[in-house]
This record gives C-alpha cells, sequence and structure tokens, in this order.
C-alpha cells in the first residue's frame, strides 16, 4: 500500500515538472517572438516616421541594430510597394482623336464623395446616393469634348455596377480603381503621370486635395457630397471646365494652379463674371462712342440753322 502511494506521487511530481517545464518553454518562446515583433515594429515607425535619423548614428554600438534596421526595412518595403504601387506603369491605352484629329482634354473623376454618397438606410443597408445634376454634368462635358474618366480608391467589384447605372448616356471612357493608385503614408494618390496622357490637358476633380497632391496643379477641388439634395457643385464647375475649352488653353495647369483649394470653383467664377462685366461694359462704351461721333454736333446744326424755332413777328405779343 505505501510503495503504491509513492509511485502515485511521484508519478504526480514527474507529470507536474514536465508540464512546468513545457510551460517555461512556451512562455520563454512566446516573449521571444513578443521582443521580436516589438523591436521590428520599433524600427519600421522610427524609420517611417523619421524620429532616428539613422545616417547620424555613429556609436559603435549601434552598428548592428543598423544593419538589422536595413534589412528589416529592406523587407518591409518589397512587401509593401507590392500593394502600394500601381498594378500597370500605364494605366490607359493612347486616346484617340477626336473628330478633327485633335487629342482630347482629359478629365479625371474621383467618384465617392465627388460623384456620390454612400448613405445608409434602415432595412435596406448602404445605398449609393447621386449627386444631383451628375447626369447633366457628364453629358455637358462630354460634348464640350473632354475624355471622361473616373478614378476611385474604391473597389471595382463594388463601384463597377454603380457607376453602370450612374453613366446613363454612356459618356465614361474609362473606370480606374484602387489598384491603379499609389498608397503612400496613408493615402490612395491619383498619379497621372502613369494615364498616358499629356499632363497639360489632364484635368483632375476630387474632394480630396491629398489624392490629387502628386499633381495639385492639375487640380480642382470640389467640396465632398454628403447626401444633399440642393447639392449645386457640379453645376458651378461646369463653366469653368468649359471655359477652359473655349478659351483653348494650351496648358490647363497655368490656369488651375490660380484657384487651389476649396473655394477656388468660387474664386474662378467670380474672376470669369468680372471679366465677362468688362468686357461687357467695354463693348457698351466703343458703342456709345461710335454713335455719338455719328451724331451731328450741336454747333454744326446751329452753323446751319437747323433745329431752332424761327420766330414769327406777327404773333409776338
Amino acid at each position: 500500500m505505501r510503495s503504491t502511494l509513492l509511485r502515485h506521487v511521484g508519478r504526480r511530481l514527474s507529470s507536474t515538472a514536465t508540464d512546468n517545464g513545457n510551460l517555461r518553454r512556451r512562455l520563454w518562446i512566446g516573449g521571444a517572438v513578443a521582443a521580436s515583433a516589438a523591436t521590428t515594429g520599433a524600427v519600421v515607425w522610427a524609420h517611417q516616421t523619421g524620429r532616428v535619423d539613422f545616417g547620424t548614428i555613429t556609436d559603435a554600438l549601434a552598428w548592428p541594430f543598423r544593419a538589422v534596421h536595413s534589412k528589416i526595412t529592406g523587407m518591409f518595403n518589397e512587401v509593401v510597394s507590392d500593394f502600394a504601387d500601381p498594378s500597370k506603369e500605364v494605366l490607359l491605352p493612347p486616346a484617340p482623336p477626336d473628330a478633327f484629329g485633335n487629342t482630347p482634354r482629359t478629365l479625371v473623376l474621383d467618384v465617392e464623395g465627388t460623384l456620390i454618397f454612400n448613405e445608409y438606410e434602415r432595412g435596406v443597408g448602404w445605398r449609393p446616393v447621386k449627386r444631383p445634376n451628375a447626369d447633366v454634368f457628364l453629358l455637358r462635358m462630354f460634348q464640350a469634348g473632354y475624355e471622361i474618366v473616373t478614378f476611385s480608391s474604391g473597389h471595382q467589384a463594388v463601384l463597377d455596377p454603380i457607376l453602370t447605372r450612374l453613366d446613363r448616356h454612356r459618356v465614361i471612357t474609362h473606370r480606374l480603381y484602387r489598384e491603379s493608385t499609389t498608397y503612400r503614408n496613408g493615402v490612395h494618390m491619383k498619379d497621372l503621370s502613369k494615364l498616358n496622357r499629356d499632363l497639360s490637358r489632364v484635368v483632375i476633380v476630387d474632394h480630396d486635395p491629398s489624392a490629387m497632391s502628386l499633381h495639385p496643379d492639375n487640380g480642382i477641388q470640389v467640396s465632398k457630397f454628403e447626401g444633399d439634395p440642393n447639392d449645386i457643385a457640379l453645376l458651378q464647375l461646369i463653366p469653368v471646365l468649359e471655359s477652359l475649352v473655349a478659351d483653348d488653353v494650351t496648358d490647363v495647369r497655368e490656369v488651375l494652379r490660380q484657384y487651389h483649394g476649396a473655394d477656388g470653383v468660387q474664386r474662378f467664377i467670380e474672376h470669369r463674371m468680372a471679366r465677362v462685366k468688362a468686357l461687357r461694359d467695354q463693348h457698351i462704351s466703343v458703342g456709345n462712342q461710335a454713335s455719338d461721333e455719328s451724331r451731328p454736333s450741336k454747333s454744326w446744326t446751329s452753323w446751319l440753322g437747323l433745329g431752332q424755332k424761327s420766330h414769327n413777328p406777327s404773333r409776338s405779343a
């Protein structure tokens, strides 16, 4: 009986020791993995935020850490570049000439926040709301001669059917999505240099200036559409874009760089109205001057004795 009890106790002690050993081993491995992950994260964070200038490290003890940093950063950039850079270097085929043999201007339009707003409706879920006057805007831009391209940071599977319904007149030539953007510092940027177009003839319209930050002089910022049924931003944009065509602007950047910012469209309209008023006033002034020159002068009529009442002595008092 005593020997059986001793054997049972011995087995329990041996099992407990084994379990403790396994637990210590697991804790050690877990701690090593956590420390490695923390170190990697700290290195990458320091590099991305610029908190540490590794080019100025001279301490002998820091050089091994610098080598680790370089290795980890290189691996990190290789992995991220597959997702951050556009899927293709050239995003669009060459633009066909118009009826007169000229290359059309290209109008790049953001989708979410510019043309549509995703609204949540209870019992239905998320549904897209088209910005007021979108149909008129797209048709007028097509009639003005623009090649219309939508460029969104959203996913193609979600937006493709929405754009098909939005484009009633079938005037959108190309559609670009998230895989065509350039991802930098948490922003999906739209690199117009990859469109295979002359940038002097490319205009991009977006509510987010950071999305246009690679080519700010090509951009027109509009207010973000959030479902307001009385929104008139697209109507205000029509004369701005039509004037670039009507004036046959050689390089749109020379004009648009004067109207950066959220109030750029309004300032453009005000300047345009002031210009039209000045031309109208000038035309009226020239017309009045020509009318005055064609009218006989008072001294000339007096010299001829015209326009004066004759004096009749017999009717005098």
